[in-house]
């Protein structure tokens, strides 16, 4: 997870299943899900993602992940 200059909140990483990655950006009001690739590491069936979840403003709800 990184901010960017104007704390855009980036999650990128790896994932062992596809559908956790869709639940992860849809748990953000404003994430828009910019990639899943495949991308095997060593024998496993792996998915690289990125998701950009928007711009994060203390105490704003829009951006918190909800329950």
């Amino acid at each position: 997870m990184t901010y960017g200059q104007v704390q855009d909140l980036k999650i990128e990483g790896y994932t062992l299943s596809r559908p956790l990655v869709r639940s992860l950006s849809d748990s953000y009001d404003l994430a828009t899900l910019q990639n899943i690739v495949f991308d095997p590491i060593k024998e496993m069936r792996s998915f690289k993602f990125l998701i950009d979840a928007g711009k994060i403003v203390k105490g704003s709800p829009q951006n918190e992940p909800k329950d």
